[in-house]
């Protein structure tokens, strides 16, 4: 690594404060551990390795340039949401979902090639940055290579697939995924109306006799990254956390929140020991998704009905609940005084005052957890 860093220092790509930062100097292989409190010797739980060596952003390489660029690529479940409200069924379609078996164990060979198949066709690269193409590619086979981890006085290596918990592996598992859709869409014989993907999970409507054919089709692609299969039922489709539902009348598709089976009910309680902002955000955040993903507004009053008892479930009270504050957070002239922000521990009784004090001094103040 500090040789690779040497080289672009040399070639001026990066600067002294940047190199200095990177140079590794007292290098330990990571240790893979077991939490041993409260489990027996042959039990203990393994915590997963992450890669040792820092990501950090290179000037001008934003992540939006290496993952999601395909029109199939969906921000959120809202994006989803909206657009497939806007589809209308035929009686002989059925709607589906794919979900990649394991995404993160499968070879890097196809995440470098389809990195540096978006370098190549970025034409604004050159402008963005002083690296070429193959710093950059050796730079990130470095980051996917550098699984090293030691387990009872020997050290292994990872030789299947990206660092759990890297952050660069999300962006290439990206990259590989609209690799291999593109070519399967490609060189599927019928065209498919839409595709909607969000990192491995994907949606899409295929005639009911296609939807075998396809998921072979799909799987045949690449051997290491395989595709299961999810037909709507009784007329019903979950796909992120919105319930997509086929209409009777004209084919359309509604949607609502969904909720797995084994969902409790559990949110931040309202007597836990947190500041009340974070007690109004939970409410605001389930409220918004009532609204959002609601069809009518039928259902929507019912859905904030469920949020609403959920919420009395875990102490919240009618009237902090519908506290009309809770609504929209205020919003500030841009032409005021910039502010600063820190952040402090929040106790109770203490951490308000604080913020109090603060507030004329154009020093916003936000708190975590005790």
């Amino acid at each position: 690594m500090n040789r690779i860093l040497m080289k672009l220092r040399q070639e001026g790509h990066l600067s002294k404060g940047t190199y200095h930062q990177l140079r590794s100097r007292q290098g330990s292989t990571p240790v893979w551990v077991t939490q041993k409190a409260g489990h027996p010797t042959q039990a203990n739980c393994l915590i997963p390795v992450i890669t040792h060596i820092w990501t950090i952003e290179v000037p001008g390489i934003p992540a939006e340039t290496c993952g999601g660029s395909l029109c199939s690529h969906v921000r959120n479940s809202q994006h989803s949401a909206q657009f497939i409200r806007s589809q209308r069924l035929k009686d002989e379609e059925v709607v589906v979902s794919f979900d990649v078996v394991s995404l993160f164990t499968h070879p890097t060979d196809l995440a470098l090639q389809a990195s540096r198949k978006q370098l190549e066709s970025d034409p604004s690269l050159p402008h963005r940055t002083g690296l070429s193409v193959d710093d950059i590619c050796s730079l990130l086979n470095l980051c996917l290579e550098a699984t090293y981890l030691m387990f009872e006085g020997k050290i292994y290596q990872q030789v299947h697939g990206t660092a759990m918990g890297s952050p660069v592996s999300m962006v290439v598992m990206n990259l590989a995924m609209e690799n291999i859709v593109c070519r399967a869409l490609s060189s599927f014989h019928t065209p498919l109306r839409f595709w909607r993907r969000y990192v491995d999970d994907t949606c899409t409507v295929l005639p009911r006799d296609l939807v075998e054919s396809f998921h072979t089709h799909l799987n045949s692609i690449d051997p290491n990254i395989q595709f299961t299969v999810e037909r709507e039922s009784e007329w019903q489709l979950p796909f992120l956390d919105v319930l997509l539902t086929r209409e009777d009348d004209g084919g359309g598709i509604s949607t609502s929140v969904f909720r797995k089976a084994t969902h409790m009910d559990q949110y931040l309680a309202y007597e836990s020991h947190h500041p009340t902002t974070h007690k109004k955000a939970v409410i605001r955040t389930l409220m918004c998704r009532a609204e959002t993903f609601s069809f009518t507004g039928v259902s929507q009053a019912q859905k904030e009905e469920c949020v609403q008892q959920s919420l009395q479930k875990n102490g919240y009270r009618i009237a902090f609940i519908t506290r009309p504050s809770l609504s929209q957070p205020v919003p500030r002239n841009e032409e005021q005084t910039p502010w600063t922000s820190v952040s402090i521990l929040y106790i109770h009784g203490l951490s308000r005052s604080i913020c109090r004090l603060l507030s004329p001094l154009a020093i916003k103040v936000t708190f975590r957890p005790f």
